[in-house]
């Protein structure tokens, strides 16, 4: 089964969640040999790249940055870090919730939402959405971020 978020096999549920945890014996691959997809990588950039923020750095190591586990909806999924010092941004105390960007996903340009979690000063997940229940793309295979604005209509796909 392809993974929709970029080159992993996952269990799709139908209308839940169900995680696929990376390393339990129903799968031949250990933690280590897990990474963070294009999409991931790309929003955690996006989410670095904010001038309120201060992390500690601007980039990461992704070598060095394993997945714990992925969870599909048929709107979304949620992506768990390996707890990492190279996803240690902040100090100690530090727990947000970032949600400023959206992007448009491949030709048929599906609006989608995202969330990059910090808990502890440290990166622990990503997870992505799309609007008013639209599915999540078989393949993303293009992204287009964009600042999301309060008030912000989103485009309706099939009106242009």
């Amino acid at each position: 089964m392809p993974d929709p978020v970029g080159g992993l096999p996952i269990i799709c549920g139908k209308g839940s969640w169900e995680v696929a945890s990376f390393g339990e014996e129903n799968y031949p691959w250990s933690v280590e040999g897990i990474k963070a997809n294009d999409l991931e990588r790309s929003l955690v950039e996006e989410f670095l790249a904010d001038p309120s923020l201060k992390p500690a750095r601007k980039s990461l190591r992704w070598s060095a940055i394993n997945v714990k586990s992925r969870a599909m909806s048929p709107v979304g999924f949620m992506t768990e870090f390996v707890p990492s010092p190279e996803l240690k941004l902040f100090d100690d105390n530090a727990s947000l919730r970032w949600g400023d960007v959206g992007a448009r996903l491949n030709t048929a340009r599906t609006e989608t939402g995202y969330l990059v979690y910090v808990d502890g000063g440290q990166i622990t997940a990503v997870e992505g959405y799309t609007y008013g229940g639209e599915a999540w793309p078989g393949r993303v295979e293009s992204v287009e971020w964009y600042e999301l604005k309060e008030g912000m209509e989103f485009r309706d796909p099939d009106r242009g």
